[in-house]
């Protein structure tokens, strides 16, 4: 009989991740868990989940939570965009055009036609146009995209840019639909949005467990001691970096169980 690994469900692994947060943030408050902020000498105390406070809180802001974490909109965003891209077929125009090492190690691999063609080409001019126009909103004299003071930080294209970049899938795609016949009314790009639905429920939920986990963490200050300690040893690029990379563990997560459970 073939042996099967046993994966755990992302949602089931950030709800006892959340557990786990909840548990520490007690055993902390009981060992009077706290840190000292170098700039103020302010002392930040660790606050317990299980105390009455903390779970009046809890029940008070979990739709909160969930409605307000940050990596849930902008990655639907992305995921629409790309949807399109792979619904209109333009993602396996690509693979066929530039992908041979992928085309020879399957049996479906045909050449473009020469509709195709002209789709894949016609996009790729949309494409860059559209970016170039972007891109001159951005760094131009008259750079609307930047911040009030000029700079990147902040600024509106650092803050849409997850808008940006599906705006552009959609509007690549959309193109390549049209031209090569795949899509024929505004229905068919709606239904291009949808096309990875399953992976955006799958998201919904996962996020739903990892928002609880990280506002728990916000309550609890176990992340400022957390960021603390990384600033300490690792340096304020360190501390960044990992808030970045944290930020995006739950795309990471729900991509690296949605495409390992399509393989099994």
């Amino acid at each position: 009989m073939k042996s099967k690994r046993y994966i755990w469900h992302p949602a089931t692994v950030f709800f006892l991740l959340a557990c786990l947060v909840v548990f520490l943030s007690w055993i902390s408050e009981v060992y009077g868990m706290n840190i000292v902020r170098s700039e103020t000498g302010e002392v930040i105390r660790v606050r317990s989940l299980l105390s009455p406070e903390g779970l009046r809180w809890l029940l008070r802001h979990v739709v909160e939570n969930y409605v307000e974490f940050r990596a849930l909109g902008p990655v639907l965003l992305v995921v629409a965009g790309v949807s399109v891209c792979l619904h209109s077929g333009l993602a396996d125009a690509c693979m066929r055009k530039w992908g041979w090492s992928y085309c020879h190690r399957t049996s479906e691999c045909r050449q473009l036609s020469r509709k195709e063609r002209r789709a894949l080409q016609n996009s790729i001019l949309v494409g860059i146009v559209y970016w170039i126009i972007v891109l001159f909103a951005t760094f131009s004299p008259w750079a609307v995209l930047r911040g009030i003071d000029g700079g990147l930080v902040r600024s509106p294209f650092v803050d849409g840019f997850s808008f940006l970049f599906a705006m552009g899938a959609v509007l690549m795609g959309t193109c390549y639909g049209f031209i090569s016949g795949r899509y024929r009314r505004d229905y068919d790009v709606v239904n291009g949005m949808l096309y990875l639905s399953r992976f955006m429920v799958l998201y919904l939920v996962v996020c739903f467990f990892a928002s609880q986990m990280f506002a728990c963490l916000d309550y609890s200050r176990l992340d400022t001691c957390i960021s603390g300690w990384i600033l300490a040893n690792w340096g304020w690029q360190g501390q960044q970096i990992v808030s970045f990379l944290i930020q995006y563990i739950p795309l990471l997560v729900v991509c690296w169980y949605y495409f390992s459970r399509d393989k099994q």
